[in-house]
């Protein structure tokens, strides 16, 4: 079975940030529109496009998939669907709208609390978690928290 199995569409994405769908016009879409369907300058075209947002789901699959496994029982195939969307998600906030997340207008440290917390335990359910000797469990290894400031920063520790 592929990972494809467990792959999220667009609008599993979008359910997530619902506030990022707006269209050219101002209103929100609930979902990321296709280019083909509503192309730039339509007032129905969304930033970022359901094409744009499917290159970045493939992204968070292959990195879903390449920590679980893409043979996953079907069982588990809700839990890795609504995993790879939540983390397409953060994905899209991280692309789209950098210049926010340290603002506190993204929603980005919500959905990587979220992530985390459902990682974990989905690791432990699965047998790969850390506790079960899998290793550090952690998908993001070297995303950024933006938790607050850190106490070792240069020139924050000094030798006398």
């Amino acid at each position: 079975m592929p990972a494809s199995d467990y792959q999220p569409d667009v609008a599993a994405v979008a359910s997530y940030i619902l506030s990022r769908t707006k269209t050219e016009g101002g209103s929100e879409a609930g979902t990321f529109n296709l280019d083909a369907d509503h192309p730039k300058g339509d007032p129905l075209h969304t930033r970022p496009t359901g094409e744009q947002v499917e290159t970045i789901i493939e992204q968070a699959l292959g990195k879903i998939s390449g920590k679980i496994g893409a043979d996953i029982d079907e069982a588990y195939w809700p839990t890795a669907n609504r995993l790879t969307a939540l983390y397409a998600a953060m994905l899209t906030e991280l692309k789209y709208w950098p210049e926010q997340i340290n603002t506190g207008r993204s929603t980005y440290p919500q959905l990587k609390e979220l992530f985390d917390e459902d990682w974990e335990e989905f690791l432990d359910v699965l047998g790969i978690g850390e506790k079960d000797g899998g290793g550090p469990a952690s998908i993001d290894a070297g995303f950024p928290s933006y938790g607050g400031f850190p106490t070792t920063a240069i020139g924050m520790e000094t030798a006398w």
